[in-house]
């Protein structure tokens, strides 16, 4: 039945999500009865939602069957509650990840019991949402969850093949009453759509999951012209793309793209409707234009000939100013700033004898003297020489000492600061400088 499991050579231990319910107590019981052949620890985990008027009893019960079947056994517990707004199923299920991989040790399996009924109301609510190729593959039996694999062994077993093993071992499962529930999606097809369907055709659920391999296999094909658009596109850093080069591609292409980079990042994937937009007003705008396209989690931006995403940027008042000591490290809107005593270049120590200076943001019309330079010259048209993206210009600390700029953090400092590289100097930390790709230490006086 567990064949998937022969495909992943893991020597790690298996932790299997552990609800009670039929499914998992079926995966669970097959696994015990494996065990010996097996080199590999099983663990059980169970997540109580606190969503059911049963749900402590259900912990006791999972435990229970556990410690009959000597499997090591852990409860987890959802403490927040769903926010005002969101499907309680898709945070439940979110969240549910969450506290099972916080549990698991590096390069270890998931195992979740989702079979191929699943796999068939997967498909059509990815349907009914106007899902993509992505979603229409629904679930994967095997994938790869940051530092561990999530495993689906049951996904080519139906659910009538799972009550027949449950009754021949005469197992004792827990019955969630709100299964039976309409008023979910997945409960609707569950109970109304795929047996109407089956009357007509025994083997829809089958039939379903094919489809799904089918969307999965183009998924892949997808996947690999991504890849290699994305090697001609991006920039040397991986975080941005250029626009030149993927305005060549079909506007196909260039979705593809988009949603493949940022997978890779780990960052929400638009929808259609924003899609578009990206396509039809933000790819094509004026190269001195600064669109901005935004969803949860994201914000695509465009500066010059590049693609940026980042992250919403936080609230920020720029007329804020604080004082630092340089021997302390300073919260800002966006990361800290700290100094520290090291040889190489930075602000002279004797510039401040009391390790004090003034933290600002740029108003307009600041100015600093680059060594090398017989004159000072204005931040903005540094900043454009730097090639710094507009929307980080006004979050970028400005260093004052008695109302004289003497540094802009991750990136210059004033002449008649700077130390020359030979002596000790503070050496100036800004915790957002990757944001803006600048490397660590970066800051200098050209």
């Amino acid at each position: 039945m567990l064949t998937t499991l022969e495909a992943l050579p893991v020597s790690g231990p298996y932790y299997v999500a552990y609800s009670g319910g039929l499914d998992s107590h079926v995966l669970l019981h097959t696994l015990f009865s494996i065990k010996s052949e097996l080199s590999n620890e099983i663990h059980a985990l169970h997540v109580n939602h606190g969503l059911h008027v049963a749900a402590d009893d259900w912990v006791v019960h999972c435990e229970n069957t556990c410690k009959n079947l000597k499997i090591d056994f852990t409860a987890l517990k959802i403490e927040q509650p769903c926010p005002q707004g969101e499907s309680r199923e898709a945070w439940a299920r979110q969240r549910r990840y969450q506290l099972l991989a916080a549990q698991i040790t590096d390069d270890a399996v998931l195992l979740t019991a989702h079979h191929r009924d699943d796999q068939a109301e997967t498909l059509l609510l990815q349907m009914t949402r106007g899902a993509g190729v992505k979603g229409l593959a629904a679930m994967p039996a095997v994938k790869r969850r940051g530092r561990l694999w999530h495993l689906r062994p049951l996904l080519d077993i139906n659910r009538r093949q799972l009550l027949d093993y449950a009754k021949q071992h005469r197992l004792k499962w827990i019955e969630d009453d709100s299964n039976s529930d309409l008023a979910y999606d997945r409960n609707f097809f569950r109970q109304e759509i795929l047996p109407t369907l089956a009357q007509r055709w025994p083997n829809i659920a089958t039939t379903l999951s094919r489809v799904a391999a089918h969307q999965a296999e183009a998924m892949l094909l997808l996947d690999e012209l991504a890849e290699s658009d994305l090697s001609a596109c991006i920039d040397n850093d991986r975080q941005r793309l250029n626009l030149e080069k993927i305005s060549i591609l079909s506007s196909a292409r260039q979705a593809n793209i988009i949603r493949c980079w940022l997978r890779q990042r780990d960052q929400p994937v638009p929808d259609t409707r924003k899609m578009q937009e990206i396509l039809n007003a933000l790819l094509p705008a004026r190269v001195d234009a600064s669109p901005l396209v935004s969803w949860p989690g994201v914000e695509l931006r465009r500066y010059k000939n590049y693609l940026y995403a980042i992250a919403p940027l936080a609230e920020h008042d720029r007329d804020n100013v604080v004082n630092w000591h340089l021997e302390t490290i300073c919260q800002l809107s966006e990361g800290a700033i700290s100094a520290r005593l090291a040889k190489g270049v930075g602000i002279k120590v004797g510039v401040c004898p009391e390790r004090k200076l003034q933290l600002r943001y740029r108003q307009g019309g600041e100015k600093i003297r680059l060594r090398h330079k017989n004159h000072r010259q204005e931040l903005k048209k540094l900043f454009q020489e730097r090639g710094v993206p507009p929307w980080w210009r006004d979050r970028i600390p400005l260093l004052y000492l008695d109302d004289k700029l003497i540094a802009v953090a991750g990136l210059w400092i004033d002449a008649e600061a700077c130390s020359d590289g030979n002596e000790i100097s503070w050496q100036i930390h800004w915790s957002a400088q990757k944001k803006l790709m600048l490397h660590e230490g970066s800051a200098d006086a050209r």
